[in-house]
């Protein structure tokens, strides 16, 4: 797997720890393909022979173990944290999520790039910040709502404390509870499922269709 969230490096048979094909990999992966004059600009600007460094760095992955194909638009295939901690973040798997975060996007390995390498870099590395702490917003906002008001801050105080998170907070959250009626449609659901709840308490639509829109119900429950 390639690491970029702390140290960079590849995390294989044969262990890859240089920088500059490293950060290419890392843009092929998160980016998709692209062309070789686009990577050579990008990695290589004003280099006398960009095509060959391009050439070796290329040759440095593959006997890496990564797998790239194409002749002039360029694709890699590699298991990739950043991307992982994606997808756990849209299934809501927080916690699994803190524990792959073990550092800013590529931290100290932004040095001598050019700007408009360093610039992707810090992008990159604020999104995922801001992505981590969205994810982890939505949850908290969804417990507090529903009465779990220690957890949910709780909650929010493990996401501030994740490298870079600090760095990226929009404004300070408003938590608030959700209406009784909110509350009591979701734990009626909860406890005998959804159909049977609207048959037994005439549960309001409104309410349903806040839980719905919070992503707290669908509809199986």
């Amino acid at each position: 797997m390639l690491r970029t969230l702390g140290d960079l490096f590849f995390d294989a048979q044969k262990p890859l720890r240089k920088k500059k094909p490293l950060l290419l990999l890392s843009y092929l992966l998160l980016e998709g393909p692209r062309s070789r004059r686009h990577l050579t600009e990008l990695f290589w600007p004003g280099a006398s022979d960009a095509l060959n460094s391009l050439s070796v760095a290329l040759s440095q992955l593959r006997a890496a173990g990564v797998h790239i194909e194409g002749e002039e638009v360029l694709r890699a295939e590699a298991a990739c944290d950043a991307k992982e901690l994606e997808s756990l973040l849209k299934k809501g798997r927080l916690q699994e999520a803190r524990a792959l975060y073990r550092g800013r996007f590529l931290e100290g390995a932004d040095e001598g790039l050019s700007p408009e390498l360093e610039e992707w870099v810090w992008s990159r590395r604020e999104a995922i910040a801001l992505a981590l702490w969205r994810a982890h917003l939505e949850r908290a906002e969804a417990l507090y709502g529903l009465g779990w008001e220690e957890e949910a801050l709780a909650l929010l105080q493990e996401a501030r404390a994740l490298p870079g998170v600090e760095e990226v907070l929009e404004a300070e959250p408003e938590l608030q509870r959700f209406d009784l009626e909110v509350q009591r449609a979701f734990f009626a659901v909860q406890l005998v499922g959804l159909s049977r709840a609207v048959e037994l308490l005439d549960l309001g639509a409104q309410a349903l269709d806040f839980l719905i829109a919070r992503g707290l119900l669908d509809s199986q429950g």
